[in-house]
């Protein structure tokens, strides 16, 4: 009967030992992402698992990334452990266990905004891991890679919005603000009509500038101007003078302009010597 107690006491030693290597040779954890490629302004979805008896009983694990290329939207515990939490604002996770979960899965999620394009990687640091015996056990976990998307070089011989011919509401075309109809300002003048020519008036569309023509007929008169001397008057022959039409041009009168005097005009209130003489 000693000898049998002696064996099975040997055995339980064994077993404990063979235990406490296990622990001490560490765990691994795997950290996944629903996206390894990213733009500004995109989520990614980071996972924290565990294996199967992973024999953990403490655990603090902060997540690893890049703090000017994201930012935690938020974190939920996976519910592995009787007690656990997460920090919605930096990611950090702590749970405790009297007894260590021999179910593994997923430790804690961290939803992650990415503030730019550019590559990086999300891995994880561990502060405390220890089994229901207290003792330190080693965790190492895999990284993921995140790229920056980037954008494929636009050719420049091709539309960046192309048209197409069959389709009569092409979306690239902005909404005409007035297809319910304009709202035109008083017409104004810009080509007086008279008897010899049509004249010209406009009206602008208050909402998106549209100018709307119209014509003027002829009215039958013209506008006299100023008379204007094309030949001047001299001695020996009369000049002419010449009143046009102030719009078209056209000549509506003509009139001679007298010769000028030979003689020298005199001044009555002198006497004139040469006369007496």
């Amino acid at each position: 009967m000693k000898k049998f107690a002696s064996v099975l006491l040997a055995v339980l030693v064994a077993f404990s030992m063979f235990s406490f290597v296990v622990s001490a040779a560490g765990v691994t954890f795997t950290v996944n992402a629903d996206k390894t490629t990213v733009n500004a302004g995109d989520t990614v979805k980071v996972t924290v698992s565990i294996p199967e008896n992973a024999g953990l009983a403490t655990l603090q694990v902060a997540l690893k990334y890049d703090a000017e290329a994201f930012k935690v939207k938020g974190a939920t515990p996976g519910g592995l452990y009787g007690f656990e939490e997460v920090n919605a604002s930096t990611g950090f996770y702590t749970s405790a266990a009297s007894t260590p979960p021999t179910k593994g899965g997923v430790l804690f999620t961290v939803e992650l905004e990415a503030l730019k394009a550019t590559d990086s990687e999300i891995s994880i640091v561990v502060s405390e891991a220890t089994d229901n015996e207290y003792n330190d056990v080693t965790v190492t976990s895999n990284k993921v890679a995140i790229k920056g998307f980037v954008e494929a070089p636009v050719d420049p011989t091709e539309p960046t919005n192309p048209v197409d011919p069959t389709d009569p509401t092409d979306p690239t075309e902005p909404e005409d603000p007035c297809k319910d109809g304009h709202n035109y300002s008083e017409y104004i003048v810009t080509k007086k009509a008279c008897a010899n020519q049509a004249g010209e008036k406009q009206r602008t569309c208050k909402v998106c500038g549209n100018i709307e023509k119209e014509a003027i007929a002829k009215n039958g008169k013209c506008e006299p101007g100023a008379w204007k001397v094309v030949k001047a008057a001299t001695t020996t022959a009369e000049g002419e003078k010449v009143q046009e039409c102030k719009i078209c041009g056209e000549v509506l009168q003509r009139a001679k302009i007298a010769k000028l005097p030979s003689n020298p005009i005199t001044n009555p209130a002198i006497p004139n010597t040469d006369a007496q003489a």
